[in-house]
């Protein structure tokens, strides 16, 4: 199958259906690295920055790594995917400190999950992020934070393309480059406002395919209340 960009869609390992930027089996991973030049000159992108974390899933027999977001003190968004078989989850805040987690639901369809820590996050200076009132228009800035490969911390750069229907989803395709373990990240405007959350990518190309945050809002009351965690090979 062909985009109407010409990026050829595939389905990659670690999910059926989904279009690459899973989450990566990396049984060797460790605390994140932030780099020495991770820190956001401007304040809106360190606030952005803090609210990112990311999560390692221990099940399904390995260890596979996604990225999320702080969108309350005790909550947390990221894909139905990257959650996917998980007997434990552990979720490593900038600061160096982890946490465990338990899924609060996950919405199959969506493709999102929330998850849930015990303690208040904003106690280690994590920030909780807004979403944007509208969806992002052509053209428009946005940025993409998280743990390509499930190691350093990187933003990508770059703006909206377009809009296209994939897998029956409304969903954002960026220029912004991603990479496993992108899968889960959130996508940020110019304010620091969580625009959409990435959920694949365009192999060829290496654009990003995100979910848009109205329709993240919509999905988010059936993520919360929906049922057990997705076995392994859900997707």
């Amino acid at each position: 199958m062909r985009s109407r960009w010409g990026a050829t869609l595939v389905a990659p390992a670690c999910a059926i259906m989904l279009l690459g930027a899973c989450s990566v089996v990396r049984p060797d991973v460790g605390a994140p690295d932030y780099g020495e030049t991770s820190v956001a000159a401007a304040s809106n992108e360190r606030k952005a920055e803090q609210a990112t974390v990311r999560i390692r899933n221990l099940g399904c027999g390995a260890i596979s790594v996604g990225s999320g977001v702080v969108i309350a003190p005790k909550r947390l968004l990221t894909n139905a995917h990257v959650i996917a078989g998980a007997e434990r989850l552990e979720v490593n805040l900038w600061d160096g400190t982890t946490v465990e987690a338990r899924v609060v639901g996950a919405s199959v369809g969506g493709d999102l999950a929330t998850v849930e820590v015990a303690e208040d996050l904003t106690v280690n200076d994590s920030a909780v992020v807004a979403f944007s009132p509208s969806d992002p228009e052509v053209g428009q800035p946005l940025m993409v934070f998280g743990f390509p490969e499930g190691g350093r911390f990187r933003i990508s750069r770059g703006e909206l393309v377009g809009y296209q229907d994939i897998d029956g989803q409304r969903s954002m395709v960026l220029s912004n480059r991603v990479e496993q373990g992108n899968s889960g990240g959130p996508v940020f405007d110019t304010e620091a406002r969580v625009a959409g959350v990435v959920r694949a990518k365009f192999v060829e190309s290496g654009e990003a395919i995100a979910i848009p945050a109205t329709s993240v809002q919509g999905l988010l009351a059936g993520a919360a209340s929906s049922g057990p965690v997705p076995p392994c090979g859900a997707f």
